[in-house]
């Protein structure tokens, strides 16, 4: 169960489900391996194989919260929220601290449009765990959904710091200055992100838009032309 644990935090997913598989041999009931499998096969998009190991961890083990939370990852994963949000509650009502759930929460809001509560949760976990880049970029995009840019601007001014290289980062931080009538910053970030993703036709579509605020007509067409013409690809 150790090695297991140890190849799936060094990211060798087949290695860590053969030594999960190990311990089922040993002792079929064992329900830390079997959500741990289901923990890689989540990741991997093998649901039906997640949900067969989650059923039998509940058998082992039926009121574990770690199996409600595997539960709620494969539901919030398959786009079923409303169901995401009932194992997520049953969780918090016994373990209020439980900070993977506590972010779980949050995106699972985030997606059914409770943007005030995608709030609360976001910003308890980040005063928790505040260089984890996942939950600062979705506050920030919840905030930007609340019309709050100048906020998103604060919640994401850490992160440009150390994450340089993230495209959606620098977008998010693009349409935040591009709400709040920067546009000469919002073109920096857009330029920056589609220099590292330059494939992403709705990056040169938001670099296009912020250089139609600055006046630079001919820059803008340029970037809509590009982002138009990658779309076209990219439908074929």
């Amino acid at each position: 169960l150790f090695k297991g644990d140890l190849l799936r935090a060094q990211g060798k997913t087949e290695p860590a489900l053969a030594a999960y598989d190990q311990v089922l041999k040993l002792k079929p009931g064992n329900a830390s391996a079997h959500t741990n499998k289901a923990f890689l096969e989540i990741g991997t998009g093998k649901f039906d194989a997640a949900k067969a190991n989650i059923d039998a961890a509940r058998k082992a083990t039926p009121n574990s919260l770690i199996v409600f939370y595997a539960q709620a990852l494969l539901d919030f994963r398959q786009d079923k929220h409303a169901a995401a949000l009932e194992s997520l509650q049953q969780i918090l009502r016994a373990a209020p601290e439980h900070m993977p759930s506590i972010l779980l929460s949050g995106a699972v809001q985030y997606a059914l449009g409770s943007m005030p509560q995608a709030e609360q949760h976001l910003k308890h976990y980040l005063e928790k765990d505040p260089r984890n880049l996942y939950a600062r970029k979705l506050l920030a995009s919840t905030l930007l959904k609340n019309g709050q840019a100048q906020r998103a601007i604060e919640i994401l001014s850490p992160a440009l710091k150390d994450a340089q290289q993230d495209p959606q980062l620098l977008s998010l931080a693009g349409e935040s200055h591009m709400r709040s009538k920067d546009f000469t910053k919002a073109t920096e970030y857009f330029e920056k992100a589609s220099a590292i993703d330059p494939e992403n036709p709705m990056l040169h579509t938001a670099l296009g838009m912020s250089k139609l605020a600055q006046g630079e007509s001919g820059r803008a067409v340029a970037e809509l032309e590009t982002a138009a013409n990658l779309d076209t690809q990219s439908s074929r």
